[in-house]
């Protein structure tokens, strides 16, 4: 009996689908097509399993560089399409849309979409050992994503013109797709923003890597303490150990002095952000650079007032002084100046919240990325 399935969905972590992706599968299946998920099995796995798809666990280490390791998640995938002989196969990470591809491209029976979700660390951190590994990466990358059977999906405009630059996509190949979206029925203000007269939130949510600018917000936070402001700084998070910019507990609160320690509070993950906005007076965001930030995202769909880098991913959300504060990356004494200037002018700050969720509505609800998504699959079929 065949084990064809209409669709495949490739991702490094079962959190991920799980997390960005699980509506637009459940709409697949609403739609009667048959649907896997491939990822590395972790506590995401039965829950996506529970909505009716088939699940394989992907034998990958998501950080690691050592050839075997690495071949033998290629040969693991290579298996896996070869059985299911899927009609599409959607990848998500680097490492997926790679492996996945070279996979695709030998057996050459299916439509491949590669999202590519964010730059990554090897377009990011400029150190010499990375650019090192860039120029011999590059290639690999060029030979895997070269696929006529396929498209490249990315997040924003700068990251479609840079794979354009290095010649790693044709422009007939490319499509923009904002990120995943945001249920903005979902993730809505309960209550309007506490007043700034009482000890105000700020709130740092994502992973506590070097790359979102955990230091540089410590560092900006600690110069407004210095100079006598009363506020407590959120931090809501993992810390990723399997990140090559991972960074440690103890390593970030080197940065502080000891008697502002108090005011901090690493929360870990926490499932229940809607209620984290809620009480945030502020949001804060001082990354590198993103794919299209869903922190972002989320906070603006509550009302959130938000200071965040100048740099892609987050400029395609937050427009300066319109809907959240843009300040230089990597710059905590621009940072501090956009706190302080919130934490002045509570009125601004509520209004700039309030013009984010217009935005989130109009550009960037759910229902929408999905549907362009899905029109994009179907498109294909005609």
């Amino acid at each position: 009996m065949s084990n064809s399935i209409d669709f495949i969905f490739v991702s490094n972590t079962s959190w991920y689908i799980w997390n960005f992706k699980i509506n637009l599968i459940k709409e697949l299946i609403n739609k009667n097509y048959s649907i896997l998920v491939v990822a590395p099995k972790d506590t995401y796995s039965d829950l996506i399993l529970n909505t009716g798809c088939k699940f394989v666990d992907w034998d990958l280490n998501r950080s690691s560089i050592n050839p075997i390791l690495e071949l033998k998640s290629l040969i693991n995938i290579y298996r896996i399409y070869k059985q299911y002989e899927p009609k599409i196969i959607h990848h998500f990470t680097i490492k997926s849309c790679l492996y996945g591809s070279l996979a695709a491209k030998i057996l050459n029976k299916s439509y491949v979409f590669n999202s590519i979700t964010g730059l990554g660390h090897l377009f990011i951190n400029k150190k010499i050992k990375n650019q090192l590994l860039k120029k011999l990466v590059l290639p690999i990358y060029r030979y895997a994503l070269d696929y006529k059977n396929s498209k490249l999906i990315f997040q924003n405009p700068t990251n479609a013109n840079l794979y354009k630059q290095f010649s790693l996509t044709k422009e007939e190949n490319l499509e923009i797709i904002y990120g995943s979206g945001v249920n903005t029925n979902f993730f809505s203000p309960l209550v309007k923003k506490k007043s700034l007269n009482k000890k105000p939130i700020i709130l740092f949510s994502g992973r506590i890597i070097k790359e979102k600018g955990i230091i540089e917000l410590l560092k900006a936070c600690s110069i407004l303490w210095d100079k006598g402001h009363d506020f407590n700084l959120k931090v809501v998070g993992d810390f990723d150990k399997g990140n090559r910019s991972r960074i440690r507990k103890n390593d970030l609160e080197k940065q502080i002095n000891s008697k502002n320690k108090k005011n901090i509070n690493f929360t870990g993950v926490i499932s229940d952000m809607k209620s984290i906005y809620s009480e945030a007076n502020l949001v804060i965001l001082p990354s590198w650079g993103e794919g299209l930030s869903r922190t972002l995202l989320e906070a603006s769909a509550m009302e959130c007032p938000i200071i965040t880098s100048n740099v892609f991913g987050c400029n395609d959300i937050i427009d300066h002084g319109i809907n959240g504060l843009l300040v230089p990356v990597k710059d905590e004494n621009s940072l501090s100046l956009a706190i302080e200037f919130i934490l002045r002018n509570e009125s601004f700050s509520r209004k700039l919240g309030e013009n984010a969720r217009k935005k989130v509505i109009e550009r960037f609800d759910e229902d929408k990325i999905i549907k362009q998504t899905i029109n994009l699959y179907e498109a294909i079929k005609k």
